[in-house]
C-alpha cells in the first residue's frame, strides 16, 4: 500500500473512531499527525486544536501544533505552543529543542542557546540539540563554543555529515585550514551527496564563507 493509500485509510480510520467517541483527544491528536504527513496543515491544525479543546494538558498535542505552525512560518504561534507544552511537561526534551530551533530562525540567537542547553540537560544524547547549539553559537562569533558542541555532536553520532560539514566552517573560520579540510571531507565521506562544488569551494577557501547554516 502506497502512503496516500495507508494515510487515507488512517484518516477515515481516526474519523471512524471520533464519530464514536468524540471526545477522546488522542484520535484528534492521531487525526492531526496524519494531516500533517499529508502536508494538509490547515486540518491538521484543526485536529490538534480539537485535542486541545477536550484536553487542555495534552503536551504532545501542544507540541505537534507548534511543529505545524513551524512549517507554515508562524513562529510566535509555534513559540506559543511549544511554551504551553514545556509547561506543562517540563521535561519535553524535543519541545526544549524546537523551540530552540524556533528562536533561532528569529534570529533570537541567545533564546535559542538557552532552550538547546535546557534539552541537552534533559537529553544529552541527542546529537541534533549539539549541533544546533553549535550553530547559535556560531551565529553568534562564539567559534571555540561552536566547535566544542559540534564535536560533542559527531562524538555521539560519527555519521553526522553536517555536524561534521558545520565544525569545518567553525575551523575554517578562525583559519585553522587544515581541521576545517579534514572536517569537511569527514562530511563528504559520509554524505557524498553534498554539494561536492561548493564543499571544494569551502575547502579551497575556508575563510571565506559567513556562517548561514540553515536550522533544523
Amino acid at each position: 500500500m502506497n502512503d496516500t493509500r495507508q494515510y487515507d485509510k488512517e484518516i477515515a480510520d481516526f474519523k471512524a473512531a471520533i464519530d464514536i467517541d468524540p471526545n477522546n483527544a488522542k484520535t484528534h491528536c492521531n487525526l492531526g499527525a496524519t494531516y500533517a504527513k499529508q502536508g494538509k496543515s490547515d486540518l491538521a491544525v484543526a485536529s490538534y486544536q480539537a485535542a486541545i479543546d477536550i484536553d487542555p494538558d495534552n503536551a504532545k498535542a501542544h507540541y505537534n501544533l507548534g511543529n505545524t505552525y513551524g512549517r507554515q512560518e508562524k513562529s510566535d504561534l509555534a513559540v506559543e505552543s511549544y511554551q504551553m507544552a514545556i509547561d506543562i511537561n517540563p521535561d519535553y526534551d524535543k519541545a526544549h529543542h524546537n523551540l530552540g530551533i524556533t528562536y533561532g530562525r528569529q534570529g533570537k540567537s541567545d533564546l535559542a542557546i538557552e532552550a538547546f542547553k535546557k534539552a541537552i540537560s534533559i537529553n544529552p544524547d541527542y546529537a541534533t540539540t549539539h549541533r544546533n547549539l553549535g550553530n547559535a553559537y556560531g551565529r553568534q562569533g562564539k567559534l571555540d563554543l561552536a566547535i566544542e558542541a559540534f564535536k560533542k555532536a559527531v562524538s555521539i553520532n560519527s555519521d553526522n555529515a553536517e555536524a561534521y560539514y558545520n565544525l569545518g566552517i567553525a575551523y575554517g573560520r578562525q583559519g585553522k585550514s587544515d581541521l576545517a579540510i579534514e572536517s569537511f571531507k569527514n562530511a563528504i565521506s559520509i554524505n557524498p551527496d553534498l554539494d561536492s562544488s561548493e564543499l571544494q569551494r569551502r575547502i579551497d577557501s575556508p575563510r571565506d564563507f559567513q556562517w548561514n547554516m540553515p536550522w533544523k
